[in-house]
């Protein structure tokens, strides 16, 4: 498919489907559970992922700003994107993956999601090229939530690309959905202060910024961590208005 048809054409791509299984109470007590085999092909393409391995050479280009690495994350980007197409082949049988493998497949979309996010991000000038990229991180983002919808990275993950494309009410809810599943995500607790703060609604996102601060205390006393510096506008904001 090539980055799902997207880095070269500048179409739009197709969210991966996965139907829902779904039965009434009634019908579960009536029916006897039986073991669902999964497909042994799709089993080994999911067991073959090493979303730790890709994560690292996405994580090693960090520092890279110039255009040479917008061409190797889009490098990462087809690679990536062709091992999910021979497992997308499976798409109908993805619910019968095991817990563990459900939470690989949706960690190997989210590594897809942030290669395109990362390239979204250093054309962030240029509005018009960036927000095909931002559609995509978006389209992984939802596939690993439908993969694994306790995957509160994943969650946390769409809400910054939310938040990238101006969508900050989603962005926010995704955060709230994010904590939801793990309260003691010091990262979505940052997130959501820090939109909180922008939106004006500083006694909530104090809240959720002295939780992240706590969670996440800084290193050094010297530096001040995201948390620690949204807090202090919020309460300097607080302060004029009451001024």
């Amino acid at each position: 498919m090539g980055i799902r048809n997207l880095l070269y054409s500048g179409g739009l791509a197709l969210a991966l489907a996965i139907p829902a299984y779904a039965q009434d109470n009634e019908t579960k007590q009536e029916t006897p559970q039986t073991e669902v085999k999964i497909n042994d092909e799709l089993a080994k393409l999911v067991d073959s992922l090493i979303p730790e391995e890709a994560y690292k050479e996405i994580y090693d280009l960090r520092f890279d700003k110039d255009e040479k690495s917008i061409q190797k994350y889009q490098k990462i980007a087809e690679d990536l994107d062709a091992k999910l197409d021979k497992i997308e082949n499976y798409k109908d049988d993805f619910n019968n993956l095991t817990k563990e493998q459900k939470r690989k497949l949706s960690d190997f979309y989210l590594v897809e999601g942030r290669a395109y996010s990362n390239i979204a991000i250093r054309l962030r000038n240029q509005e018009e090229k960036k927000i095909p990229f931002y559609d995509l991180a978006q389209e992984s983002a939802e596939t690993a939530i439908k993969v694994d919808e306790s995957n509160h990275i994943a969650h946390n993950f769409l809400g910054t690309i939310y938040s990238g494309k101006g969508m900050e009410n989603e962005a926010i809810q995704k955060y709230k959905d994010a904590i939801k599943i793990k309260e003691d995500y010091a990262i979505a607790r940052q997130n959501l202060g820090y939109l909180l703060y922008k939106k004006k609604e500083y006694k909530d996102a104090i809240k959720h910024l002295d939780i992240a601060i706590e969670l996440d205390p800084p290193s050094d006393p010297k530096y001040l961590t995201i948390a620690q510096i949204y807090k202090n506008r919020c309460l300097k904001a607080i302060e004029d208005k009451d001024k």
